[in-house]
């Protein structure tokens, strides 16, 4: 499959001021960092395993059995995009990032982000990723199905009065997270000398169409690593030999990503957080 994009926070959250960050320790001040992502799903190359028995079949000494066999079932995907999501916005990692860029750029918000400061930006979202994200699953789609197929029991082939298990069939997926790019910015009231009401500024201010708000990094963060039922298929298995092999289907696991990527983006994203921000916060205000 393809890329999928997506922004964090949404854009509806932002239409309001309760969506921005307000700093404690400065009086009329917030800020907000967004970041936009590309995450892509694929089968891992490992084989087919088998998940729990639904149905049960048996072979009868000395008798030949052509039979037509259907077995209900519970299918089940888990919504791993939402759940990832989800995760990311429980995360506190966007707090950690925009305290590094506010005590970067300094009081005066410089425009210009430097290669250093980049860098640990990368190595601080790296490190993050790594001892902390994990990606807890909150929906589930399930649906009953229902397998039928015609076979044919050769009784010679099997222990007398064998049984026959249908199992579910499940692969392993990955799906390969990466921050294309940041963007960020800071509203703060000042009142003017001689003012009554506090007048709004934004910083970094925009330079023509020059936007110095955007940090891309085409970061690589992490593989978040899952089951996948297989849909329409039971596996047929001797029951002597049957080992449950996903015991919990809805089991993740993160991993290290080192995949680079350069991701073919248009910038500034729209709408801009300047442009949001002319909605969410008015030109003047009383105290």
């Amino acid at each position: 499959m393809g890329y999928i994009y997506f922004t964090l926070p949404y854009v509806n959250a932002l239409e309001s001021e309760q969506g921005w960050k307000r700093d404690p320790d400065a009086e009329h001040t917030y800020s907000i960092i967004r970041g936009h992502y590309a995450l892509r799903e694929h089968q891992l190359n490992e084989p087919t395993k088998k998940g729990e028995v639904v149905g049960a079949l048996t072979s009868l000494r000395g008798v030949t059995q052509k039979k037509t066999e259907a077995v209900e079932y519970e299918y089940t995907a888990v919504e791993m995009v939402e759940s990832i999501k989800e995760s990311l916005r429980e995360e506190e990692i966007t707090s950690e990032v925009i305290s590094l860029i506010s005590s970067s750029l300094g009081a005066d918000k410089i425009v210009k982000l430097s290669g250093e400061l980049k860098s640990a930006l990368k190595v601080q979202l790296k490190e993050s990723f790594k001892n902390s994200f994990r990606v807890q699953t909150t929906e589930t789609l399930r649906e009953k199905k229902t397998r039928t197929w015609e076979y044919t029991i050769d009784p010679e082939k099997f222990e007398p009065n064998a049984t026959i298990a249908a199992v579910k069939a499940y692969k392993r997926y990955s799906l390969d997270l990466y921050l294309v790019f940041l963007d960020y910015l800071f509203i703060e009231y000042r009142r003017p000398p001689f003012g009554v009401r506090l007048r709004r500024n934004k910083a970094p201010s925009v330079k023509g169409t020059v936007h110095p708000n955007l940090i891309r990094l085409d970061l690589p963060l992490s593989s978040i690593v899952f089951w996948k039922q297989v849909p329409d298929s039971l596996l047929l298995v001797n029951e002597k030999d049957y080992r449950i092999e996903v015991d919990d289907p809805f089991e993740t696991n993160t991993q290290e990503l080192n995949v680079s990527k350069t991701f073919p983006v248009q910038l500034p994203p729209k709408p801009t957080l300047y442009d949001l921000s002319e909605k969410t916060f008015p030109m003047k205000r009383w105290v």
